[in-house]
């Protein structure tokens, strides 16, 4: 375990680091002008949309801006751990590195979600608009899943776009870049973060269906390796974030056409 002076060492070194250290290529998207005017249409549907719409974008907007500073805050701590005394560099990874870095690669699957909850939240609340018929109990929250959002590919033309793009995150090359670590991490064992090897007796099932037992293990993480894959992953989540807010805009439009504000 770190003692004090070597954590706030650390910390030092990071925060130095961080001062230094040049702007990614990738973006911060901006908040001022991802914003849907109150007066655009009218009506208590019209108030609910808006509301929702709102603090989805602002949630989407925080979930991307943040994801981009934890790959930063994970390429400083990694330069740094390359810098390290080896004796007290699996403290260094135990405590500091292996927490962020397991968030950060589990961060893909967790954005994804949220852009399909959010698209769905909000494409409910115009589809009812446009067919009055359909029951708001209907939708089923925790059901809502990719399949949900695929549903409404035909409802809106920028929607294809935007499932299109939104598959992209947490895609199978970033599934095997990261080894499974997030579905593993979650449900399983994962393999270790920069060193030791996990798992050395497993249980393997052949096609046949026959199963044996064995030596195996699993390589630990390298994150120098997953970094450029990471900010692959950012891009995408930004991408997806302008295909939704595209398709936010053709929904705000047909509210603008049944509830007009004529004031």
């Amino acid at each position: 375990m770190l003692n004090r002076e070597q954590y706030l060492d650390f910390h030092t070194e990071y925060y130095n680091s961080l001062e230094n250290s040049t702007n990614p290529e990738n973006s911060y998207l901006p908040y001022d002008i991802h914003n849907i005017q109150a007066n655009t249409a009218t009506g208590p549907q019209w108030l609910i949309f808006h509301q929702l719409a709102e603090n989805f974008i602002r949630e989407l907007l925080n979930a991307n801006n943040q994801f981009l500073t934890n790959i930063r805050k994970l390429e400083i701590w990694i330069e740094i751990l390359n810098e390290c005394h080896e004796e007290i560099k699996n403290d260094l990874i135990f405590e500091i590195i292996s927490p962020l870095g397991s968030y950060v690669i589990g961060t893909p699957y967790i954005v994804k979600q949220r852009y399909i909850y959010s698209a769905v939240m909000i494409t409910h609340q115009t589809r009812m608009l446009q067919d009055p018929t359909i029951n708001d109990g209907s939708l089923k929250e925790r059901k809502i899943g990719i399949n949900t959002v695929k549903g409404y590919r035909d409802s809106f033309s920028s929607m294809p776009q935007f499932t299109d793009i939104l598959v992209q995150i947490d895609n199978d090359d970033f599934v095997n870049v990261t080894s499974n670590y997030r579905n593993l991490n979650q449900h399983r064992i994962p393999p270790r973060i920069e060193v030791g090897l996990g798992m050395t007796f497993n249980r393997f099932r052949a096609s046949d269906g026959s199963v044996s037992y064995g030596l195996g293990g699993t390589q630990a993480l390298r994150l120098t390796d997953i970094i450029p894959t990471l900010y692959n992953q950012h891009q995408f989540c930004n991408d997806t974030f302008y295909a939704i807010w595209s398709f936010i805009n053709e929904q705000v439009l047909v509210w603008k056409e049944i509830r007009p504000n004529n004031t």
